[in-house]
């Protein structure tokens, strides 16, 4: 995919431009990560929103030791930790990233917790948009995604305040003390109340 940088530019309203036209009829360009990473393929004499995944990972065109790269430019208004975490998938990473952009808040405890979760997530609500196209852009599959952001999150919470009240029961073990003590008591309780 390094040959993409060849064929790349940031035009002066921010959206990096991936020309292939040399090689296949295609030429899309990436929305700023501010207007949530649009994707827009070329096509009929205009700019056209593409509902899919595009299958070129981003990410990885970067090239830490070629700053002047057109993609290093653009790639440096994504948050560097989602940079960091999303760069590890290659497919569906512009759908990711979109995500990243749009319900940065959820999509984001989703990926510090379990990032392979948000992929999956991913996979099955464009499965869907596959099954059903008339779907896309609808207030449906937006809400789908981040109900279903949320309805993953949650247990996951569940799941890490348990692996906190573990290590808190190992550490009292090992030095009980009063204040040990309680604050295990309020952690039980916050889980309790959460279930």
């Amino acid at each position: 995919m390094r040959f993409v940088n060849r064929m790349s530019h940031v035009d002066e309203a921010g959206f990096f431009h991936i020309d292939m036209r040399g090689i296949l009829d295609v030429h899309l360009k990436y929305g700023p990560w501010e207007s949530n990473l649009p994707v827009f393929r070329w096509g009929n004499d205009a700019w056209q929103l593409e509902p899919h995944d595009p299958g070129i990972p981003l990410l990885h065109l970067t090239d830490i030791t070629k700053p002047d790269l057109p993609i290093n430019q653009f790639a440096a208004a994504i948050p560097l930790n989602f940079r960091k975490k999303l760069s590890r998938f290659d497919y569906l990473q512009t759908t990711l990233l979109q995500w990243m952009a749009r319900y940065e808040d959820r999509a984001a405890q989703l990926l510090n917790r379990c990032p392979l979760l948000l992929w999956m997530l991913a996979q099955f609500v464009l499965r869907i948009l596959k099954s059903y196209p008339e779907l896309h852009g609808t207030k449906y599959l937006t809400c789908l995604a981040a109900q279903g952001m949320d309805r993953l999150a949650a247990p996951l919470a569940e799941v890490a305040e348990m692996m906190a009240l573990r290590r808190d029961v190992a550490r009292l073990g090992n030095a009980l003390s009063v204040r040990d003590l309680k604050t295990t008591i309020d952690r039980c309780k916050s889980v309790a109340q959460m279930q």
